[in-house]
């Protein structure tokens, strides 16, 4: 008689959509940085589009110094956004920094628009591992702010062990 192989069965999570990534801290931090960076690119769009047009009217000198106020207001008020993803990303503050100065000397070209897409991929990519979706014109607030509550109910209860 042939021999009955023994049950074999993989130990992985069944039934469970919510990732365990990280902590609430950091993903609230990154949430806080992606919605910052909306503002700041506002901001930043308000006084490009009045920089062009003062340049229009004062000459080159006005567009220089319009660059470099537009390029210190940018690089202050992405500064706390960026630590925020820093933070949610467990980097140091100097990649917060460089990242700062980097959309401020952005910022007179193209409206910084790269840099702020490129600090949004960043901050989208790693929220997606805690298990966010996010749709074709990114994240909506209101659905971050109820994954984040769904989250935080969830690390208040015990998670089951899971068995290696």
């Amino acid at each position: 008689m042939a021999e009955i192989p023994p049950t074999q069965f993989a130990a992985y999570p069944r039934g469970n959509s919510v990732s365990n990534y990280g902590t609430v801290e950091q993903l609230e931090a990154l949430g806080g940085g992606y919605f910052g960076l909306n503002t700041v690119f506002t901001v930043n769009l308000v006084i490009a589009v009045s920089l062009n047009a003062a340049s229009r009217t004062y000459g080159p000198i006005a567009l220089l110094i319009g660059a470099l106020f537009l390029f210190a207001v940018v690089a202050a008020l992405s500064y706390p956004q960026n630590q925020k993803i820093a933070y949610g990303k467990s980097w140091p503050n100097s990649k917060a920094l460089l990242a700062s100065i980097l959309m401020g000397l952005n910022s007179a070209l193209c409206y910084g628009l790269v840099g702020y897409v490129v600090m949004q991929n960043i901050a989208m990519k790693e929220m997606k591992l805690y298990g966010i979706q996010s749709g074709l014109f990114g994240l909506k607030k209101k659905n971050f702010e109820n994954f984040v509550a769904n989250r935080r109910n969830q690390n208040s209860a015990p998670f089951p062990p899971v068995i290696p």
